[in-house]
């Protein structure tokens, strides 16, 4: 068997006595005594240390000196009494002990030094004196220590979840084969999903039979960073744990000058010239999580969330592009409902878009959304099809039939104020999601190319695949192409169009927006959406409604039961919900300076002072009329 292999494959099976046996040959040496003694035990750590690491004859007596002097000192003061010329514990006395070679100093290319298993500790006659690494020491008495200068740097991993789109017995045989033929393999984890590829690692190297330990070392000199880099391969070695490494440590996986343990782990791709010609670098891609691989993963992070409601479960596996590093911080939380993984996500989750987008807060329900019922049920729609879409894409059929366009996008047109951008709210609070408002005074940029690349980073950053995308005045971005093409400027025009329809097609998340000039909008670009939702304006019977709404939520129960009956004619008046809610609130205002009740009066004036903003006032008398009408 390769000793790549063999280093994988080795059972520890110790013999007892083994510092015994040595101690009691030590001792016969030092007294020239001739008793007999039992054959060295073959399984044993001084056996399988000297062949791990290349010792021969001497040093590997030389190691079983300083561990028997190490528990004895009776045998070790009769050591440095054995030969008056060579009075200090050195490499020449323990030489002459056994009649072996003399050596005075270690060679640089000893494994001792190169391991620094034996430290040597010059004297003023220039000879040395030898002491043995303690970790070395503790190693050999049966003990798994951790060596000293990786104390609070290393994490033995344990199994937790198994993916079946892992095809691990297939990895497994390509790296035994690699083991047999004495090539030690580097296995990089193509992915930045951190928690993932642990779990794929353990999972993998459980499979051949050993452990991973991951390793977690950082700002390191270039001597502090060798030193670390050979202590953790002597630690793989004596433990059989497989070391793990992230990206930007990689350069500890392969030590100038040392051998290296034959399975390492890196966690990202390769970035630099592999300096080891006996190190085999495996790239394995692991695949991108499945709704079937995060129930997997939710229900090992939450075991108890097999007693939640179905439809939050579905929620959770079915809605959220989460990764497994992200869903197991969550399951660490330990939530008990869905509202609080929701609310955590949201609290942790990280903006990457530099001011491109920011997040709306809104409570809006469907209650608060005042629309006729056929738009309610397209809105219904949306988000039944938010819900359920990753269902359909899972499909491998649906896949193939549909390559791109994936994604939900929905156009909301209509006048303003009539709900468009509270639509958005409502939905993106009913999904659980965050909605992001695209500033696109940033996106938009009068410079070739950089509106296209603008909105390349919106969607392809992370937090637009866990959050609802609202464009607002999208036919700013939108516009028609130029058909008759006069100069340059026209040509990069529509090429920034053409770009940007394309983007939006290869998205698949779920994107949002909002118009008040759809015939703006390039017609090819409409045909690419998925939902094109009509708003209006409100209707009388809608108007009260807002009415009552938002006076409801703002006043006690009496005060709205005195201005009922007023509401209605109120009403009658031709506004949109957001400058009903603008009076309302400036009413709020006008009572508290004033130190007035709410009247019917006041809320029709503040009304009127919102339609002024429009050129649309009403005089007093017009008002007066209106408001009056309900009384005769």
């Amino acid at each position: 068997m390769s000793i790549a292999a063999e280093s994988i494959n080795q059972k520890e099976s110790l013999s007892g006595g083994e510092r015994d046996y040595w101690s009691q040959l030590l001792a016969n040496v030092l007294s020239d005594r001739k008793t007999p003694l039992a054959n060295e035990p073959k399984a044993s750590r001084l056996t399988l240390l000297s062949h791990m690491f290349g010792l021969n004859e001497f040093e590997k007596k030389l190691v079983a000196t300083l561990w028997v002097c190490a528990y004895s000192p009776e045998l070790r003061n009769h050591l440095m009494t054995f030969d008056p010329v060579v009075p200090v514990l050195s490499p020449l006395l323990v030489a002459r002990v056994f009649q072996l070679d003399p050596v005075y100093r270690l060679s640089t290319e000893s494994p001792l030094v190169i391991w620094e298993m034996i430290r040597e500790q010059e004297l003023v006659d220039g000879s040395v004196t030898l002491a043995i690494d303690p970790h070395i020491v503790s190693w050999l008495e049966g003990n798994n220590d951790l060596d000293h200068w990786l104390v609070s740097r290393v994490n033995l991993l344990t199994p937790s979840f198994q993916l079946k789109s892992w095809s691990l017995n297939r990895y497994k045989k390509k790296i035994s084969a690699h083991l047999k033929k004495n090539q030690s393999c580097r296995i990089y984890l193509d992915t930045d999903d951190e928690l993932l590829a642990q779990a794929f690692a353990t999972e993998l190297a459980q499979q051949l039979g050993i452990v991973v330990a991951k390793y977690d070392i950082d700002n390191l000199s270039p001597e502090l960073s060798y030193r670390f880099s050979m202590r953790v391969q002597r630690q793989s070695f004596l433990d059989r744990c497989a070391p793990m490494f992230f990206q930007n440590q990689q350069a500890l996986s392969q030590p100038n000058g040392i051998a290296v343990f034959p399975l390492q782990f890196v966690v990202g791709t390769p970035q630099a010239w592999n300096l080891k010609q006996d190190i085999k670098d495996v790239v394995i891609e692991i695949p991108e999580l499945t709704n079937q691989d995060r129930k997997v993963i939710w229900q090992y992070a939450l075991p108890n969330i097999t007693k939640w409601p179905k439809k939050h479960v579905d929620d959770l596996i079915w809605r959220s592009h989460h990764n497994a590093t992200e869903i197991i911080r969550i399951g660490a939380k330990q939530p008990k409902q869905l509202k609080q993984v929701t609310e955590y996500i949201r609290s942790t989750r990280h903006n990457d878009l530099d001011g491109l987008a920011q997040p709306v807060n809104s409570q809006f329900n469907w209650q608060d959304l005042v629309v006729p019922k056929d738009l309610e049920d397209r809105l219904q729609e949306v988000v039944f099809e938010a819900r359920e879409r990753n269902r359909i894409w899972s499909d491998p059929e649906a896949r193939r039939l549909f390559p791109h366009g994936r994604g939900l996008v929905a156009l909301f047109s209509g006048p303003p104020g009539s709900g468009k951008t509270m639509a958005a709210q409502v939905i993106a609070n009913e999904l659980g999601l965050d909605l992001l408002r695209i500033d696109l005074s940033a996106v938009v940029s009068k410079w070739v190319g950089e509106t296209t690349q603008n909105l390349q980073k919106i969607l392809s950053a992370k937090i637009s695949q866990q959050s609802v995308l609202f464009f607002d005045e999208a036919d700013s971005i939108y516009g028609k192409r130029v058909n008759d093409i006069k100069d340059a400027n026209d040509r990069y025009v529509n090429m920034d169009s053409g770009h940007l329809m394309v983007a939006l097609e290869n998205f698949d998340g779920i994107v949002l927006m909002a118009t008040n000039l759809k015939a703006n909008i390039d017609a090819a670009f409409i045909r690419r959406i998925r939902h094109t939702v009509e708003f209006s304006k409100p209707t009388v019977q809608a108007r009260e409604r807002i009415w009552l709404s938002v006076i409801g939520a703002l006043f006690d129960e009496p005060t709205v039961k005195s201005l009922a009956g007023d509401i209605v004619n109120l009403a009658k008046i031709e506004a949109t919900g957001a400058q009903i809610k603008s009076a309302v609130l400036s009413s709020i205002f006008s009572i508290k300076r004033h130190k007035i009740p709410l009247s019917i009066q006041l809320l029709g004036e503040m009304l009127c002072r919102e339609l002024s903003k429009d050129g649309r006032g009403l005089s007093e008398r017009e008002l007066d009329q209106i408001l009056t009408g309900s009384r005769q």
